[in-house]
This record gives C-alpha cells, structure tokens and sequence, in this order.
C-alpha cells in the first residue's frame, strides 16, 4: 500500500519547478472545497449578504470536481441541517488567497435534496466563499 507523505506548511505557493517533486503536494495544485450558506433571516435589520456571509461553513474539500458533486448529490454528512439553502464548490488555485477560478451552485430542494442551479443574485461579487 502507498503511503502519501504531506506537509500542510510545505507550499505556501506553487511548486518550484527546479526542486524534485514529493509526493501528493506537488501533485495538488487545485483543491475543491464545499461551503454551505444560510440565506434564512437570521439576522434581521442587515442588509441580506451582511447575514450570508455571517451564516456560512465548509463542509471540507476534494481533490476534484466530480468527486465533491457526488459527495453532494449523495448529501454526506447531511449538509442540509435544516439551516443551509445553497452549496457552492469552488476551484481553487494553491497559494496564499488562492483564487477562486471557477464556481458551481446548488440550493437545496427539500425532498429532492441539492439541485444544480445559478449563482444567486445575492452572491454577486462574492469570490473565494471558502478561503474567505
């Protein structure tokens, strides 16, 4: 069995291309984190992206695209918790403030859990929802 060798404070930025690569790190250059938000009236009298941005939480993240909408479509962990309405997965880029390249949306729709959907209105301007 293969054992992957990790270091969370070994890349801060990309890889260097005259050092020899490691295992797995070198490898990863894009993570797809998960990240619920809450657009429920938690917090009355702010304007509405004041209570989103204070009502969200990643779930965690996946090395790729198709591995973290699977994780959604099946609703591990039971992102829902009867307070979240939307998912976003974002790629994003290694590095300090790794840029957010692209997004993918979902809303939650009760008994037919999370369906695809469009970038709320809401969410306009927003970039990098995970890493803040």
């Amino acid at each position: 069995m293969a054992t992957l060798h990790c270091s969370p404070t070994r890349h801060l930025s990309r890889p260097d291309p005259g050092r020899a690569a490691e295992p797995f790190t070198d490898l990863m250059t894009t993570i797809y984190p998960v990240t619920a938000i809450s657009t429920e009236e938690a917090i009355p009298f702010e304007p509405l992206l004041a209570r989103v941005l204070e009502s969200t939480r990643v779930f965690g993240w996946f090395p790729s695209l198709s591995a973290a909408q699977a994780s959604i479509l099946r609703d591990e962990g039971g992102m829902h918790e009867c307070l979240y309405t939307h998912l976003v997965v974002e790629e994003v880029s290694t590095g300090i403030h790794g840029e957010a390249v692209a997004k993918v949306w979902y809303r939650w729709a009760g008994k037919r859990g999370w369906v695809s959907c469009k970038a709320p209105r809401w969410s306009k301007g927003v970039v990098n929802w995970s890493m803040g």
